[in-house]
């Protein structure tokens, strides 16, 4: 199939509104940015708050104007008038949108949405039930959805363990939820609404802590002791490489493949932290030393025991897959050069753009 002359996205026209610092709503509408979309990013008053950083970020007012240059990347930036005349320029704009994410405070735009556009509203907990209204920070939002009770140790206080990876998996959603919402606007022919809740997106990324929840129970071990991974993440001969064993027979494949044989039965000792994790640790390390990457994910397709490669911050960017699909590019901040990741997503011919010709939050005019 011939690759198309023009991006998947071309012609659809993206209202971004919400200044939170928050990653989920910027991120997602990058993702139709990356599409083709025509993206245009409101900003009011003093402007986004990521302009100034993240919360949960260091301090650092270079790594945030190379984050916000990410975020920003092929979209346009408007500033409505602080006066009645702002808010007209504002219903102006969302009237000739095909697609509006917005905070739910200003799910009232839906009565500016022309037939065949779709809003989809951000929030943290939706817009209905008795949370509804609540406050709730990152931390808050994982600990309610389970992310930080489920890996907690004893004696010590919760923590924010998913760091921002919640923030930007929502954001995915997002965008797929507002291409869903256009698409059935647009069957239709009216105005479509969609609820987005920070708290349900991150609830239905926990399906691998419910497997290893209900797996203690099964094996009679506690289910608030955290289990271990023995054979886990190793370097070997040119980087790093992860061995998975879910099941006893993929354990005592794995100790014949790396010379374990010792340690065939001890599969249930070791994930409890009981055995010599040390000594098996160095008898693996020992086995590995001589090999590269390539040779142990061929051993493990060959035994069925999955075997993956492992980057790190040297060998991620070079890595030969991204290499071939050309995954990163390169952009220039206040003169400092970075490397960024491309969309995680692509449609089959269509092009995959790889630098914005154009500077980031370009302004437009009212």
């Amino acid at each position: 199939m011939a690759a198309q002359s023009q991006p998947a996205l071309a012609g659809v026209r993206v209202v971004e509104l919400g200044r939170e610092a928050n990653y989920a709503v910027p991120y997602a509408a990058k993702l139709l940015a990356d599409l083709g979309a025509d993206v245009v990013l409101v900003e009011e008053g003093a402007g986004h708050d990521l302009r100034r950083g993240h919360p949960g970020m260091p301090d650092n007012p270079a790594v945030s104007a190379a984050i916000f240059a990410f975020l920003t990347e092929r979209k346009r930036c408007f500033v409505p008038d602080a006066d009645e005349a702002g808010m007209s320029q504002l219903e102006r704009l969302v009237a000739a949108a095909d697609i509006v994410i917005a905070p739910l405070e200003q799910a009232a735009l839906a009565g500016h949405l022309r037939p065949g556009a779709a809003l989809v509203t951000v929030s943290p907990w939706g817009n209905s039930g008795p949370y509804q209204g609540r406050p709730a920070t990152p931390l808050t939002l994982q600990a309610a959805a389970g992310w930080v009770t489920s890996r907690k140790e004893a004696g010590l206080w919760p923590v924010q363990v998913g760091g921002h990876m919640h923030e930007w998996a929502c954001g995915s959603y997002i965008a797929t939820a507002a291409l869903t919402a256009l698409r059935e606007a647009r069957a239709i022919e009216q105005a479509v609404t969609c609820d987005m809740s920070l708290f349900e997106s991150l609830h239905s990324m926990l399906c691998y802590d419910k497997l290893r929840y209900d797996a203690r129970g099964e094996m009679g071990v506690s289910r608030d002791r955290i289990l271990l991974a023995p054979l886990g993440t190793r370097p070997c001969k040119d980087g790093w490489v992860g061995i998975n064993t879910l099941t006893e027979a993929q354990w005592a494949d794995a100790c014949r493949m790396t010379g374990l044989e010792e340690y065939t039965d001890q599969m249930q000792a070791m994930n409890r932290g009981e055995g010599d994790l040390v000594a098996l640790g160095e008898k693996l390390e020992a086995f590995l030393a001589d090999k590269t990457i390539n040779e142990m994910v061929a051993l493990g397709q060959k035994m069925r025991i999955p075997v993956v490669p492992v980057a790190d911050g040297n060998s991620m960017i070079d890595f030969p897959q991204w290499q071939e699909r050309r995954f990163f590019a390169v952009r220039a901040v206040d003169g400092q050069e970075y490397r960024q990741p491309g969309p995680p997503w692509r449609f089959y011919g269509t092009p995959t753009v790889q630098a914005s010709e154009e500077a980031a939050g370009e302004e437009l005019k009212a």
